[in-house]
């Protein structure tokens, strides 16, 4: 009888912190944040398994919240050119009325000297990863190619940045962002060079 208390007893001390901790440990914040390598997932297949045992869920845990940065959005002027708007931007993600963590509402702030553009839009992850925004106004919806190898996107706690490529027309934005304290404050640049040539980019607005 002695025999089987210690043991459970012993099992008891070795589970509990486990049986106590909180759920909040495993919130995009701690150690264990989601990754997405600049290059996708080095080849990995489309299972959610693929990073270490995290899936969707961890993923839009991760985007949730505010990200502030740089733009830099190529789009096809009307005589074929293709025309570039550079431009500091904060986007906002956040859950809708269902409390998903794989799909919701956002708002975008876009500024280029004095002039300000407030966008809002819907977003979502489908099971492979990829992560799509789709602007409301003008229901022009672009993605987040979690496999490319040239135009994909990196996301942890702490940066965020890559492509978004619209789904019909020929546009795609360049973004380097990083997490927004929490007193408002921006938070160091992220180690990330734009890849686009910024030699002829103008810093202003164009509505999409």
């Amino acid at each position: 009888m002695k025999k089987f208390l210690y043991v459970a007893l012993f099992a008891f001390v070795a589970f509990a912190p486990v049986l106590f901790s909180s759920c909040d440990d495993d919130h995009w914040y701690d150690n264990n944040s989601w990754r997405r390598s600049w290059y996708g997932r080095n080849g990995g297949n489309n299972n959610n398994n693929n990073n270490g045992g995290s899936t969707i869920e961890d993923e839009g845990a991760c985007l949730l919240g505010t990200w502030v940065g740089e733009m830099i959005y190529m789009y096809p002027n009307a005589d074929g050119s293709t025309g570039k708007a550079r431009f500091n931007a904060e986007m906002v993600f956040q859950m809708n009325k269902n409390n998903s963590y794989t799909e919701g509402v956002g708002t975008e702030i876009d500024r280029a000297g004095e002039q300000t553009q407030t966008l809002s839009f819907t977003w979502y992850i489908d099971k492979s990863g990829n992560i799509y925004v789709r602007y409301t106004d003008t229901g022009k919806t672009f993605m987040l190619d979690i496999l490319s190898s040239s135009k994909g996107f990196y996301l942890d706690n702490s940066k965020f940045n890559g492509f978004m490529v619209a789904q019909k027309d020929v546009e795609e934005i360049e973004f380097n962002f990083t997490r927004s304290g929490n007193n408002n404050s921006r938070r160091a640049p992220a180690k990330y060079t734009f890849k686009t040539d910024l030699t002829d980019v103008p810093y202003q607005l164009v509505r999409r």
